[in-house]
Parts: structure tokens; sequence; C-alpha cells
């Protein structure tokens, strides 16, 4: 049983994958490239953003909820932004990535 597993598991990654090679290397091509962007903008804006105002919310549930809505809409304009600059950088440094195949 575990040889026929191994040996499907072998055949789904040896190309040519069963859904095109174009796409899978336009998918690695893109991990490869924004890995790093998406874990700084998941650390900064999933963990910065909403647990600093929560750490400074006071007055009761009132304040706990105007600190929750605080931390939302910072890390959605920080999500924004980042994400407008990193575009706008990839595009400029990769031409190439703008073109329909």
């Amino acid at each position: 049983m575990m040889i026929l597993t191994g040996k499907t598991m072998v055949s789904a990654l040896r190309p040519p994958y069963p859904y095109g090679t174009e796409f899978v290397q336009q998918f690695l091509f893109a991990l490869r490239l924004c890995w790093l962007p998406l874990t700084i903008s998941t650390i900064a804006f999933g963990y910065g953003a909403p647990g600093l105002q929560g750490m400074t919310a006071s007055g009761g549930a009132e304040g706990v909820g105007r600190a929750v809505n605080q931390g939302v809409v910072m890390a959605f304009l920080g999500i924004f932004a980042f994400n407008y600059v990193f575009t706008q950088t990839l595009l400029a440094t990769h031409p190439e990535i703008s073109v329909i195949k």
C-alpha cells in the first residue's frame, strides 16, 4: 500500500503536470517572489497594529470596542498601503509580470 501511495505522489509531482506546467511555473515564481513580503505583512499587520491597540484599551467594554475598531482600521490601512507600495515596486522591477501570455 505504501509503494502505491509513494508512486502516486511521485507521479503527481513529476512533469507533465495534469493541469499544465505553465500554471505550476507561475505559481512557484510568485511564491518565491512574495514569501518574504507576505511574512512581513502578516507579522506587522496581523499581530502588530491590533495588538498595540488592544494593549492600551481602557474604559470598560466601550473602550475595548473602540480599541478593536481602531486596531482593525489601522491594520486595513496598513495592508492597503503596503500592498500598493509592494505592487508598484514589483511591477517596476519585474516588467515581464504585466505581460499577458
